[in-house]
C-alpha cells in the first residue's frame, strides 16, 4: 500500500514537472522582441547606476560623516550642527567616479567631462539611484523595520544617541530621531534592492559582477544612451535617397522589433549637447566623441541581434524609433490587461496549472538567490598565494613529495598495491 502511494505521488509530480516545463518554456519563447529590448534598456541602466551607488556607499563607510563641527571664536568654542544626513547621504564625500556622458546628464544636470562626485551641490544621485530602480527613496534609507543605508538612534536618558532598533521607517518624519550610516549593512541593503530587480530582468548580471561590463549586450544600450544624451536624439525618417548625410551621424545599427534585425538609422548632427566628454563607466576604451562612440554601437550590435534571435517578433508594425528612438526615457506602459502566455499555452487548464507554475517559478527564484547570495560568494583572498591556505597546501604538498621519494625508492609487495 505505501509503495502504490509513493509510486502516485512520482507519477503526479513527473506530470507537473512534464506541464511547468512546457509553460515555463512557452513564456520564455513567448516574449515579445519590444519587451526584451525594455529589459535589456532596463538592465543597463541599473547595473550602471547600481554600481556607482555601491561605489558612493562604500566611499561613505570609508569617510564617515560628522555631523557637528566644533567653532572657536575669542577663545570659546561651541558646537553647532551640520547639514543632517537624511537631508545628503554623502555629504562631503568628493568621490570622483566616471561614469560616462548620460548618468552625468541625469545625476548632474550636465555633460561635462563623463564623471561624477558622489557629493556635489547639484547631484541628484539619490533620486536617480531610485528612479532607475523603480522605488522609493525611503526603500533606500530603510529597509522598512530594518536598517537601509542608514540605522536610526535616539537619545537615552544620558543624552547619548544610541541605536533604535524595528523603528527605521517611522523615524523618517520624526525630527527628535537622527540618521547615521549603517556602515555594517548598507552595501548588504544596496545588494538586495540589487538582486530583487534582478528576479524580475535576466539581462541583469550577477551582483558581483556589475563593476565588469564585459558584456557587450548591456555595453550596446549604455553607449546609446550616451549618444542621445550627447549628441543626437533626432533620428532621420524621411527617404533615405534624399538624406544629406553630411548633416547626419551615422550609420547606425537599431534593433527592429517586427524583424529582429539590426537596421541601419541615421541621426540629425543639428542638436549636439556635447561632442567630447572625458570618460565613461569602463573608462579605458578611448576617445569619448560622438564618432568614437557610434563605433562601439556598431561594434556592440552583434549581441543585440543574438538576443534578439531568442524572441517572437512583433507583428504590430512596431518601428525601431518607437523602442530606441529616445533611449535614455522609459517607454509608455499599456495598462490594459492582456492574456498571460501562461494562460494561452495552458489553454482550458491555464486556470489551475498557471497558479501552480507560478508559485513553483518563484520558489526556485528565491531559492537560487538565498543559494548566490549565501553560498556563491567567493574571497579571492582565501586562495591567493599569500593565503594560510596556500601556505597549508605549500606544506602538504611538500610532504606527500618526500612520501612519494621515499616510496618510489623501496619495493612494494604486490599484495599491498591490491589491498
Amino acid at each position: 500500500m505505501i509503495k502504490t502511494g509513493w509510486k502516485k505521488l512520482a507519477i503526479w509530480a513527473l506530470v507537473i514537472s512534464t506541464l511547468s516545463g512546457v509553460v515555463v518554456g512557452s513564456q520564455v519563447m513567448a516574449i515579445k522582441t519590444s519587451e526584451a529590448l525594455e529589459k535589456m534598456k532596463e538592465a543597463g541602466k541599473i547595473q550602471l547606476m547600481t554600481n556607482v551607488f555601491s561605489k558612493c556607499v562604500q566611499g561613505r563607510i570609508d569617510q564617515p560623516y560628522k555631523d557637528t563641527q566644533e567653532m572657536h571664536v575669542q577663545g570659546t568654542t561651541s558646537t553647532i550642527p551640520k547639514t543632517p544626513l537624511a537631508d545628503n547621504p554623502f555629504n562631503e564625500l568628493r568621490k570622483h567616479i566616471p561614469v560616462g556622458a548620460w548618468l552625468e546628464k541625469q545625476v548632474q544636470g550636465k555633460i561635462n567631462n563623463g564623471t561624477i562626485y558622489c557629493e556635489d551641490k547639484d547631484s541628484n544621485i539619490v533620486n536617480v539611484f531610485a528612479n532607475t530602480l523603480g522605488i522609493d527613496k525611503a526603500a533606500i534609507y530603510c529597509d522598512g523595520k530594518k536598517p537601509g543605508i542608514f540605522k536610526l538612534q535616539n537619545q537615552n536618558s544620558k543624552g547619548e544617541w544610541v541605536d533604535v532598533d524595528g523603528e527605521c521607517a517611522a523615524g523618517l518624519s520624526n525630527g527628535d530621531l537622527k540618521f547615521v550610516f549603517n556602515d555594517e549593512g548598507a552595501l548588504a541593503h544596496v545588494k538586495k534592492l540589487y538582486n530583487k530587480k534582478k528576479q524580475d530582468n535576466s539581462y541583469l548580471v550577477a551582483w558581483g559582477d556589475r563593476g565588469t561590463f564585459k558584456d557587450d549586450l548591456i555595453n550596446y544600450f549604455l553607449y546609446f544612451n550616451d549618444f542621445t544624451a550627447a549628441c543626437s536624439n533626432d533620428q532621420y525618417s524621411g527617404d533615405e535617397s534624399l538624406l544629406n548625410k553630411t548633416k547626419y551621424f551615422g550609420p547606425i545599427k537599431v534593433p527592429n522589433p517586427s524583424t529582429g534585425n539590426m537596421d541601419e538609422r541615421y541621426y540629425s548632427k543639428g542638436h549636439i549637447t556635447s561632442n567630447s566628454w572625458g570618460s565613461n563607466w569602463i573608462n579605458s576604451d578611448g576617445a569619448h566623441t560622438c564618432d568614437a562612440v557610434i563605433k562601439r554601437i556598431n561594434d556592440t550590435a552583434p549581441a543585440v541581434k543574438k538576443a534578439l534571435d531568442k524572441t517572437e517578433k512583433d507583428d504590430d508594425g512596431t518601428k525601431p524609433d518607437d523602442i530606441v528612438g529616445d533611449i535614455t526615457e522609459d517607454a509608455d506602459k499599456d495598462n490594459a490587461e492582456e492574456a498571460s502566455p501562461c494562460a494561452t499555452a495552458g489553454q482550458s487548464l491555464g486556470w489551475i496549472i498557471c497558479p501552480v507554475v507560478q508559485m513553483v517559478s518563484s520558489a526556485v527564484s528565491g531559492i537560487y538567490g538565498y543559494i548566490e547570495n549565501n553560498f556563491l560568494q567567493m574571497n579571492s583572498s582565501f586562495v591567493s598565494r599569500e593565503s594560510d591556505t596556500h601556505e597549508a597546501w605549500d606544506k602538504f604538498r611538500d610532504f606527500a613529495n618526500i612520501a612519494f621519494t621515499i616510496i618510489s625508492n623501496y619495493p612494494v609487495p604486490d599484495y599491498w598495491i591490491r589491498c
